[in-house]
Order: C-alpha cells, then structure tokens, then sequence
C-alpha cells in the first residue's frame, strides 16, 4: 500500500530544494512562456487545481509529462515553496530533480508521457 503522505513530503521537499536551486517554474504565465519556447517541462499540478488549469497546460504541451499531486492542496504547494498560490509550477525536463519527484510518485499519479519516456 502506498503511504501518499510520504511521498507529498518528498515531493515538497524535491520541489522546495528545486524553488532554491532556481530551476522551478511557477506560475501559468511563466510555465506558458517556457512552453511557447517548446522548453521540455515537466508539469505539476496540486490535487485542487482547477480542471481548466491543467486542461489548458495539456493542451499546449502534448509532449510533456504532467502529474497532478495527490495529497499536496494549492496551499500546501504554495507553502513549501514559499509563494502565494502556486496552481501549477514545472521543472526542466533535463533537472535532477525530475527523477527525484516521478520516484517519490512511483504508482500511478503521471498522467502525460513525453516520447522521450
């Protein structure tokens, strides 16, 4: 069974060292400039964001993978990485810290495939 509180704190965390780090995206407006430049992202999403939210982001990134958050709200998001409201942030594909985050989500919770995977 998996223990999704765990894996929301590695991820926090992962995300929080990312934030530091200055490799995290945050925002609609900053991952949508980063994917008009066809930036390889990979897309993260709290459980409670809006349905639009990550229907828009999808849409313009078939090729990215994208994973919604179980167990992390937009307030815990925001918390850990220390904003305001995060409804989506994303990572550079070549980032260490993308393999660090879809092992802490081993189980199902990536939802888009690039080609590359």
């Amino acid at each position: 069974m998996r223990d999704v509180e765990a894996e929301a704190e590695k991820t926090l965390s992962i995300l929080g060292m990312a934030r530091r780090a200055g490799v995290l995206i945050i925002g609609q407006d900053s991952v949508k400039s980063r994917l008009s430049r066809r930036d390889k992202l990979f897309i993260l999403f709290p459980e409670d964001a809006p349905y639009s939210s990550e229907k828009t982001f999808t849409s313009l990134s078939k090729k990215a993978d994208h994973a919604v958050l179980n167990g992390i709200s937009t307030e815990r998001l925001s918390h850990a990485i220390g904003v305001n409201r995060a409804v989506v942030v994303a990572l550079p594909e070549r980032s260490g810290f993308v393999s660090g985050i879809k092992s802490s989500i081993e189980g199902g919770v990536v939802i888009g495939q690039s080609e590359s995977i």
